[in-house]
């Protein structure tokens, strides 16, 4: 049973013979789809694994989207290259 997207909407733009086009994804970043697995984060999107471009004549690429806001009490602080060297 394939996995459903999760307010992930995928589109392509321009496609004609020359050119696949313009991968253009559609998110809603007000969502709030609960909590993830670890509880860390809250999933805003999700594709739900890898899903193909096949239905654009496309089925060597390959498309996995996660998208999720960390809350700053529980996750981990990331330390950015350049900072604190």
């Amino acid at each position: 049973m394939a996995k459903e997207s999760r307010n992930v909407e995928i589109l392509l733009d321009g496609q004609s013979k020359k050119s696949k086009g313009v991968l253009i994804l559609e998110i809603d970043l007000d969502k709030d789809l609960g909590p993830s697995k670890s509880g860390k984060s809250t999933i805003i999107g999700s594709t739900s694994g890898a899903v193909t471009m096949e239905d654009y004549g496309m089925p060597e690429i390959r498309i996995n989207v996660n998208v999720y806001r960390v809350d700053p009490k529980k996750g981990r602080k990331r330390v950015h290259r350049g900072e604190g060297e």
